[in-house]
């Protein structure tokens, strides 16, 4: 029989490459094969093909190698080969190349996908310049990377830098693709997360609205991604307060879900989970255990108990779960969160934080005192860190630590960090905020206890 020849293991590589990024959620044996394959073919061959076009389809090869990785949950190979690419790419196509930018955009994207925001943003500020001068600054590459910059100064907090970016993707892409062209609708919908993050509920509900308008008009009622859209919908009139109407929609689309895809689709799965959410957030907490339960079942069972959303449905679970009063049920599913997201995640991750803090919560609840500090300290530190001193998460931290020092005697650590955090609130939030208030009277109260 004769021997393929790297051309040839090329070309079938490719073609397998583009039938799995066809289906809607490929088998995860198959995936893990095929980046193996790649990973294989690129060591043995990777930069040597005589044809430059062949080498071009392998770097284009390893960019959707990158994405299969991230599809499986392994971000820190996916990061790894994804600095390696555009090493490469810069080495051999030219630094301002648009494949180049292509593959430093993909980067940036794991990075955020990772928590790593300040990479993120630095290597999404310096793909944006590179294609404003290459290509211009109404190129469709240079709205998309403009738009990615802007996510990932929403993901670290930076709204007020991230709203005019969005404003003016949205205007260009209006202008040059039309107001229902995807890609619009993609720009109105990081627009309007924007605007929820700003607390601007009417305006996002109203952006939302227009997207699901247009879905429903040119694409169908219940085609995708007019469920996805729905969801958004859903996801503002929560985030609103208006939360019996949210979960109308949600189950509306979840019904969607299971009818176009089945129950068991990773798709279905995630719907579920959502409806959860809101189920929880509306203090319906009973509809959220029976939900929360069946989803994390699922989830275990088709995406694997290491992936980030079976852990993130461990930690919402246990989080039900104490509300319900079964404290005994929720420690070992914060525990196993907290290793999870540790292990996948790294330590630092803003969801391996979340998941420390609640595990630390939970433990004071149950008068584990000592063990609930030392997780508050660490997770505090590591908020002020990669966080910020100032976000809510950080303060609630900072609070939640100065309780448990209160409970075991440590009174001068506790007037501390409660004074820290009424002076941070009064700053941040105003003095007649409830958290301000409630914080001074801590301090005032932990103060009481010296005298």
């Amino acid at each position: 029989m004769p021997q393929i020849t790297p051309s040839e293991e090329l070309a079938a590589l490719f073609e397998q490459a583009e039938l799995l990024d066809d289906e809607t959620s490929p088998a995860r044996d198959r995936l893990r094969k095929l980046v193996d394959q790649i990973t294989d073919l690129d060591a043995r061959v990777g930069g040597r093909f005589a044809n430059p076009d062949e080498q071009l389809r392998l770097l284009h090869l390893r960019a959707r190698s990158g994405r299969f990785l991230y599809q499986l949950g392994e971000l820190d190979r996916a990061i790894a080969d994804g600095r390696a690419l555009v090493a490469d790419g810069q080495r051999l196509l030219g630094p301002d190349h648009p494949d180049t930018l292509v593959f430093c955009n993909n980067l940036a994207s794991l990075y955020r996908a990772a928590g790593r925001l300040d990479e993120a943003i630095a290597l999404q500020e310096h793909t944006l310049m590179a294609a404003q001068r290459r290509l211009g600054p109404t190129h469709l590459d240079t709205l998309g990377y403009c738009n990615n910059l802007a996510c990932a100064y929403q993901a670290a907090g930076r709204t007020d830098e991230a709203r005019p970016l969005f404003e003016h993707t949205l205007a260009d892409r209006e202008r040059l693709l039309g107001a229902d062209h995807p890609v619009t609708r993609v720009s109105r919908n990081n627009l309007a997360d924007a605007c929820c993050a700003a607390k601007q509920f009417d305006r996002a509900i109203g952006l939302y609205a227009t997207t699901l308008d247009s879905c429903e008009r040119t694409l169908g009622v219940n085609q995708l991604r007019t469920l996805v859209a729905r969801d958004n919908l859903a996801g503002a009139l929560r985030a609103a307060g208006s939360h019996d109407e949210a979960i109308l929609l949600y189950r509306c689309t979840l019904a969607a879900r299971e009818h176009l895809l089945g129950p068991d689709d990773p798709t279905t799965i995630a719907s579920r989970g959502v409806l959860a959410d809101a189920c929880y957030a509306a203090g319906r907490n009973d509809e959220a255990v029976t939900i929360y339960e069946h989803t994390l079942n699922d989830a275990r069972h088709i995406l694997g108990p290491r992936h980030a959303s079976t852990l993130a449905y461990e930690d919402s679970l246990a989080c039900a779960y104490q509300i319900a009063g079964r404290l005994a049920d929720a420690l070992p599913l914060y525990e196993h969160a907290l290793t999870g997201r540790e292990q996948l995640l790294g330590p630092e991750h803003p969801d391996t934080l979340a998941s420390r803090n609640d595990l630390a919560v939970a433990y004071h609840v149950a008068g584990r005192i000592d063990e609930a500090i030392v997780l508050y300290e660490r997770t505090l530190a590591a908020r002020e860190r990669v966080l910020d001193a100032d976000s809510i998460d950080t303060l609630a931290n900072r609070s939640d630590l100065a309780h448990a020092y209160r409970a075991v005697g440590r009174l001068v650590e506790a007037i501390v960090l409660f004074r820290r955090a009424a002076t941070d609130c009064r700053r941040l939030l105003g003095p007649e905020h409830p958290t301000t208030q409630t914080l001074e009277q801590n301090l005032a109260d932990t103060r009481a206890q010296v005298r």
